[in-house]
């Protein structure tokens, strides 16, 4: 079974597009530090918060076209990203989300997405 390096199901590495790197295994570290506003005075600041996003990982083993590629010899796939968070049910802790990453194959993506909050 191939794995394919990106946002996909409950993979949780940003910053890539899917299919990009198909390969037998990957190994990921991502880290997300999330700060919330709040007792500004501002009740849709104070339902607010900011996220800022890094990843290191690798995508190696047997290749989609029969190649194998070592973990020593594969490239090491970055990504810096910032985030916006905006609670709109806090009872239920759902979010509106958006994410801005920038990856080291020069692209930038954006995720949006809604879901429950940690």
């Amino acid at each position: 079974a191939f794995t394919t390096y990106g946002r996909q199901g409950k993979e949780v590495q940003r910053g890539y597009a899917i299919g990009d790197y198909i390969s037998s295994n990957m190994v990921n570290l991502e880290l997300e530090y999330r700060h919330k506003f709040s007792a500004t005075g501002n009740e849709y600041l104070d339902k607010s918060a900011v996220v800022l996003i890094g990843g290191l990982g690798k995508s190696f083993g047997e290749q989609l076209e029969g190649s194998k590629l070592d973990f020593k010899d594969s490239d090491w796939l970055g990504v810096v990203g910032v985030g916006f968070r905006y609670n709109i049910l806090p009872y239920e802790r759902l979010n509106i989300k958006v994410d801005l990453t920038y990856n080291s194959d020069g692209e930038a993506i954006v995720y949006f997405g809604f879901g429950e909050s940690i």
